[in-house]
């Protein structure tokens, strides 16, 4: 029987440069629910999530990457809700990056599903 485990997580964005939020692990199916991002900073801020698709991680070839959002602005001291539903398989990754660094506070919602080899 799979067994299932609700992770939640926090991250700071604290570069400009794409950060890893979430790396769904060997074994398991992760469904990203809810994601949460907080403007922290004195000004207008934006932020672009991307899904990386390590389909076949063998081959670094076969690893794609699609944008999410691109350029989403978030007001000082705003929040954007997000409810993804998003599906991660072994070793994909949810990555954002910022307009300006030490703005956004990140936090995600995800059921882990272990599956069978």
């Amino acid at each position: 029987m799979a067994e299932v485990r609700n992770v939640n997580k926090g991250v700071k964005l604290t570069t400009t440069s794409a950060t890893n939020l979430y790396a769904a692990p060997n074994h398991v199916r992760s469904r990203v629910g809810t994601m949460a991002f907080i403007n922290t900073g004195g000004s207008d801020s934006t932020f672009t999530l991307d899904w990386v698709d390590k389909a076949d991680s063998s081959s670094t070839s076969s690893t794609q990457v699609y944008k999410i959002f691109k350029d989403k602005s978030v007001k000082a001291g705003k929040s954007v809700i997000l409810d993804l539903n998003l599906v991660l398989e072994k070793q994909d990754i949810l990555r954002a990056t910022a307009s300006a660094a030490n703005v956004f506070e990140v936090s995600l919602s995800i059921e882990e599903k272990s599956i069978q080899q």
